[in-house]
């Protein structure tokens, strides 16, 4: 596995690496160079490594995290607690948006109008098409005989919250169902009687429904739902004359959530353990630990359009009871078409790795919300296009995410083009109008190139 040990790292390095020296890394995130001079139980004696010949300084062990010795050995001296496990309050919304859903719901209702239904939806974003499969003869209201049946077809848009959301939309139905009509009253005569009889036929009745739909859909974290709305229209018939339509919606359902998103790369979670004093560590930290995760390219510069805003900083943060070397990515999309906040990274000696290489595995952490992860070509980075997966961050939990290059989808404008890792010019991590508006902060490391 071919990992992001890359050689222009080294150019950015500080000459202390080629120098007999200590670093003490603190618990607040800050490095000292030093030479250790004594360590007791309690505490550490040392000189600043800039000036060997000046006073000997005492420091507190318990201040200290671990100490990086000359020989390139680390010592952790305080490691970090463990974590109290607590489950992360959801403030996103019910259905993720990049997930294509699956539900199946059954509507009692209809039993007082209109005919009880059997419902299949999908739902992506805001759409959400529907067939179902309604018996109009056993509504009570109906006065139809014998049985009848329809399909019916719709589409809703569905304003996803973190509770459900409510839907608007349209249905077309065609049902049919058989009834008796009494004609030609003197059909036949009876002498015995004097009197004539009629003849009673049976015949089919088909109907066309259209009518708007409106309600609301209740979800819940086990993916059992509830809709209550319903549907009014028009019903025209070839038997019967034309007649107002109304319907009432009141189903529960269940939504197969686990269907694989076109476009979201494969994520699974790994445990987190976090030092927040440490996120406050500098960007231009002049130490890197290889044995402490993988050492995070240099290069990233930020981008966006002129009404939204994006920040970079890069430093070691403490995951799983070690530092990491994390960029952390902060954005605020604006309202509006063609908006866009992230970060790029064009640098040949990673270029070069990716080229060699058949996928892209790194390690996120988020606030819930949805980030395009691209590579660039030279056919599509002229319009700003590029190959991309989507990754879906979980609030407050460590996932590692997957990219194969066989799974990057075509760019959503611009030249279509297939992939081709030969040509690759450039990573880009960003939200757009896509992913939603508002504030968003994503944190990655370990990124390796497989």
């Amino acid at each position: 596995m071919n990992k992001f040990y890359i050689l222009a790292a080294l150019f950015f390095t500080f000459k202390v690496f080629v120098s007999a020296q200590d670093v003490l890394v603190l618990t607040n995130g800050n490095m000292i160079e030093a030479k250790i001079e004594e360590i007791s139980p309690t505490e550490i004696k040392y000189r600043r490594f800039d000036n060997l010949e000046g006073p000997l300084i005492i420091i507190n062990k318990s201040d200290v995290f671990s100490i990086k010795y000359e020989n390139g050995t680390t010592e952790v001296i305080n490691p970090p607690p463990a974590p109290v496990q607590q489950v992360p309050k959801s403030t996103g919304p019910a259905l993720d948006p990049d997930k294509l859903y699956f539900s199946l719901s059954l509507e009692p209702s209809g039993f007082l109008a209109g005919g009880p239904s059997v419902t299949g939806e999908f739902v992506k974003g805001g759409f959400n098409p529907l067939l179902h499969i309604s018996f109009p003869t056993l509504a009570l209201s109906n006065i139809s005989e014998g049985f009848g049946m329809g399909l019916g077809i719709g589409a809703n848009y569905f304003w996803n919250s973190r509770m459900g959301g409510l839907y608007l939309g349209g249905l077309f139905e065609w049902n049919m169902y058989t009834y008796s009509i009494y004609y030609h009253p003197y059909y036949s005569y009876d002498p015995a009687t004097d009197s004539y009889t009629g003849q009673t036929v049976i015949t089919y009745a088909n109907n066309f429904i259209l009518a708007l739909n409106a309600g609301y859909k209740f979800v819940t974290k086990s993916g059992i739902y509830f809709r209550t709305g319903g549907s009014v229209g028009v019903e025209l018939s070839t038997h019967l004359p034309v007649g107002f339509f109304y319907k009432p919606d009141v189903a529960t359902g269940y939504i197969f959530n686990n269907l694989k998103s076109s476009n979201t790369a494969s994520q699974k979670e790994m445990p987190r353990h976090t030092d927040p004093a440490a996120s406050s560590a500098s960007s231009t930290l002049p130490v890197r630990f290889a044995d402490t995760g993988i050492v995070m390219p240099t290069g990233w510069q930020s981008m966006n359009d002129s009404a939204s805003t994006a920040k970079i900083n890069t430093g070691m943060e403490i995951f799983n009871g070690r530092l990491r070397d994390v960029l952390t990515v902060e954005t605020n999309l604006a309202k509006g078409e063609q908006k866009y906040a992230g970060v790029f990274l064009d640098n040949l000696a990673i270029n070069q790795t990716l080229k060699e290489g058949s996928g892209i595995r790194l390690k996120a952490v988020g606030d819930g919300k949805s980030w395009k992860f691209g590579l660039l070509m030279r056919e599509t980075e002229a319009d700003g296009s590029y190959h991309f997966l989507t990754l879906k961050t979980q609030t407050g939990r460590v996932l590692v995410f997957d990219i194969p290059f066989s799974q990057l989808k075509q760019p959503n404008w611009g030249k279509r083009k297939i992939f081709n890792k030969n040509e690759v010019t450039g990573i880009k991590l960003e939200r757009t109008n896509f992913q939603g508006y508002g504030a968003s902060t994503i944190k990655i490391f370990d990124i390796e190139v497989y």
